[in-house]
């Protein structure tokens, strides 16, 4: 029984050893897989930085394609609006040539008036009325070409105001492109860097997962040789726990034996001490003492 209780302490502190280094291997474990879960958390974060970025560079692309459209628009619009422009100042400058229409037009329409009043208060010849009265006639289609240069030079205005406007409108889809195209390689940047910073966190999250793959497989390798050493400490203590019970169960038999012969040595001895008093011999101290312990 000796040898197997000094092989059961033996075992038990083999497995007290390996559980160490169990709980060890564990604690190490569950270190750099907390390392790696806060690398997993900031790649988590970073990527929520990317896709919000990317939507925000899609939602300006949108735009920009959309100002881009827009300008072309305009700029079509405008080069159909300069060519009437060019087309009515022609015009306008075509009619103030031919009917020689300079200054304030009011002028004339008081030289008429003048004319007709003289016609009308003065005695004159035919021949010099005649040619007041053509004078007049003159006048009269003058101003009626500088209405019709009038009108073409209120057009020629209206053009050109148009034009202003457009080109005010082109320059302002112009810019808007510029901006934001600007404002989407900002965003595009800003989002390629923390790709960047995603690929280095990647590769530092695999390094982790490199470290902990032997740590995992010396867990299992110990882990292993526990369960085997538990089912040899297990046995062993079945076989102490049997071997006890048969010591235990020899010494209560030992016991028993002892007191049977103790009785049968008592009630020998009672016996004698019996016979001395029937035959009336003189009982000594020690036969009176066992007649006493045959009593209790």
């Amino acid at each position: 029984m000796e040898n197997v209780l000094k092989e059961f302490d033996t075992q038990k502190k083999t497995v007290s050893s390996l559980r160490s280094e169990l709980n060890t291997l564990d604690e190490k474990i569950e270190k750099v897989f907390i390392a790696k879960r806060t690398v997993g958390s900031k790649i988590a974060e970073k990527l929520r930085g990317v896709k919000a970025l990317r939507v925000e560079r899609d939602e300006l692309t949108k735009k920009v394609k959309e100002q881009k459209e827009e300008r072309a628009k305009v700029q079509q619009e405008l080069k159909g609006k300069v060519d009437v422009s060019k087309d009515l100042l022609k015009t306008k400058q075509d009619l103030q040539s031919k009917h020689d229409i300079r200054g304030d037009i009011s002028m004339v329409q008081k030289e008429i008036e003048r004319i007709e009043y003289k016609v009308q208060t003065e005695v004159m010849a035919f021949s010099k009325e005649q040619e007041l009265m053509k004078r007049a006639n003159q006048l009269r289609k003058k101003i009626e070409a500088a209405h019709v240069v009038r009108e073409a030079y209120e057009k020629s205005r209206t053009s050109d105001k148009e034009v202003r406007e457009l080109r005010k409108k082109n320059d302002e889809a112009h810019y808007g492109v510029q901006e934001h195209a600007a404002k989407s390689q900002k965003k595009h940047e800003e989002m390629q860097t923390l790709l960047k910073e995603v690929d280095v966190l990647r590769d530092e999250e695999k390094k982790f997962e490199e470290e902990i793959a032997p740590l995992k497989k010396q867990f299992e390798d110990v882990r292993t040789r526990l369960e085997t050493e538990l089912l040899k400490l297990n046995e062993l203590g079945k076989t102490l726990g049997v071997q006890r019970d048969e010591t235990q169960r020899q010494r209560e038999e030992n016991v028993r034996q002892h007191k049977e012969r103790a009785a049968q040595e008592l009630e020998s001895l009672s016996k004698g001490v019996e016979e001395k008093l029937k035959s009336g011999k003189k009982l000594t101290t020690q036969d009176l003492l066992l007649w006493q312990a045959k009593a209790e």
